[in-house]
């Protein structure tokens, strides 16, 4: 099956002194239709960066290459006025912190509806009746009544729904969800994952999920790929990578998760060290520094993202644990 999102040797680079941050450096990936990717990693480690490089809306000084294909549209380096016809309509996008995405002065009903104006030419009455059937699908009680509310009258939880009905507006193919539950307390966390795994089961819709929530990624994605310093350094399906992770980097993320058979006393595993704040020109892995297996070539020589033979997964380490006999 051919990918519904091709990204190949993407890279993202920031000006700074005394030398050029590397975000992204280098990361080819796909995305089926239909399917969950979860994208996994420490802060810092460029998964946010390579989606909002995807997206065309890197921060000021940010500059990408290499190539985003959706379907057989090129996204990187397209003009703004091309990329607006294919943002919202056929790829959308939920940030992080809604109230940085929303329009404080103007309100739910009108937001959702300017999408649909732009992208479907829907009159003012069709785009409201048609704003008011997305804030019900996402489950926002009141649904009439918020339409005419703004953003800052909605509690955290109700204004990431509304987020998610605008992205959702135009029936796009892929959505990517940035950190979607992040600040939201445990319940509400729990109700937007039941909702993403309802859209996924009423339509067709590809969905990235950006988060620090292994949880979450366990119960919802179908691949999960795990970044640091701006590498994918494993990609694997989700039941495999929980139960036998290969390389020393996703394993310790895994060991830092609370688990309910451990007993209360035992600390909690951490990864020793900090992660890099960008990827550096230096040779080597950039795990090194923080691993507990590294060989000595591992200081010498970058290793590469390596597929399986059955070509289902990927690591990129010179002494990765073993892999699955299945």
């Amino acid at each position: 099956m051919s990918a519904l999102l091709e990204i190949r040797d993407l890279r993202v680079e920031f000006d700074s002194q005394p030398e050029v941050a590397r975000a992204v450096d280098g990361v080819d990936l796909d995305v089926r239709a239909g399917e969950c990717i979860g994208i996994v990693g420490e802060s810092g480690s460029g998964k946010s960066q390579l989606f909002h490089a995807v997206m065309g809306v890197l921060a000021e000084g940010g500059r990408a290459t290499g190539s985003a294909r959706l379907h057989d549209t090129e996204l990187l380096g397209r003009p703004v006025d091309d990329l607006n016809r294919v943002r919202g309509a056929r790829i959308a996008m939920v940030f992080q912190n809604p109230m940085t995405s929303l329009a404080p002065h103007l309100t739910i009903g009108r937001q959702i509806g300017e999408v649909l104006t732009q992208h479907r030419s829907l009159g003012a009455s069709a785009a409201r009746q048609r704003a008011l059937k997305l804030l019900e699908r996402v489950h926002i009680g009141e649904a009439a009544q918020r339409l005419s509310q703004y953003p800052h009258e909605l509690s955290g939880g109700m204004r990431q729904r509304a987020m998610i009905a605008m992205a959702l507006a135009c029936e796009p193919e892929l959505l990517i969800a940035d950190e979607p539950t992040t600040a939201l307390d445990v319940t509400i966390q729990a109700q937007l994952l039941e909702l993403f795994r309802e859209l996924r089961g009423a339509t067709n819709l590809a969905l990235i999920l950006i988060t620090h929530d292994l949880g979450a990624v366990a119960g919802l994605a179908d691949r999960v790929a795990v970044m640091y310093a701006g590498r994918i350094v494993e990609q694997a399906g989700v039941e495999d990578l929980f139960a036998r992770p290969r390389h020393p980097y996703t394993a310790g993320l895994l060991q830092a998760v609370p688990r309910l058979d451990t007993p209360l006393d035992r600390e909690l595993a951490g990864i020793p060290g900090q992660p890099p704040l960008h990827r550096s020109s230096a040779p080597g892995c950039a795990f090194v520094s923080r691993c507990d297996s590294a060989l000595a070539r591992c200081a010498r020589d970058d290793p590469a993202l390596t597929f399986t033979s059955s070509g289902r997964s990927a690591v990129a380490c010179h002494n990765p644990r073993p892999a699955s006999s299945t």
